[in-house]
């Protein structure tokens, strides 16, 4: 049935790996990173059985796509973005949780603080009060409104 496989060079897995791989570079995904990694396995696996019939390559590119997928997968949940500070890259209120201000204004729970130079919009908690010059911790955010405490 893949008679055509049969003899080839293993030469056309690593170009076949290669085409996959500018896909990938294109793509930015990693769709296309487990099956080119397959395609060189096949490649490899040719270089050192050369009569590997055309249907035991197809298996092993099966096959070997789906293990090198979940492998992908299990790698990268476990050791891709262990900090998570990515996911706030472009959330710069996000960024400021955790980070002392400076109470430039404030008026019944609403107020500003500054934090490098920046002015911004913060809420405290109920019955909480301040005094310009003050020093505030923040605690959480709201859109890009500063949840504030008293340090």
């Amino acid at each position: 049935m893949f008679a055509f496989l049969e003899g080839i060079s293993p030469i056309w897995w690593l170009a076949f790996a290669l085409v996959l791989g500018v896909f990938e570079l294109l793509a930015v995904s990693t769709y296309f990173l487990w099956p080119a990694l397959a395609a060189g396995l096949v490649a490899v696996s040719l270089i050192v059985w050369p009569e590997l019939t055309g249907e035991v390559q197809l298996t092993v590119f099966a096959a070997g796509t789906v293990a090198m997928t979940l492998a992908g997968r299990w790698a990268f949940s476990r050791f891709g973005n262990a900090d998570d500070k990515a996911a706030d890259l472009n959330n710069r209120a996000a960024r400021m949780v955790g980070r002392n201000a400076e109470v430039i204004s404030y008026a019944n729970s609403r107020g500003y603080v500054l934090i490098d130079g920046v002015r911004w919009s913060a809420i405290w908690p109920d019955g909480k009060v301040a005094e310009e010059g003050d020093t505030v911790k923040i605690e959480g955010v709201d859109g890009s409104t500063l949840l504030v405490s008293r340090n």
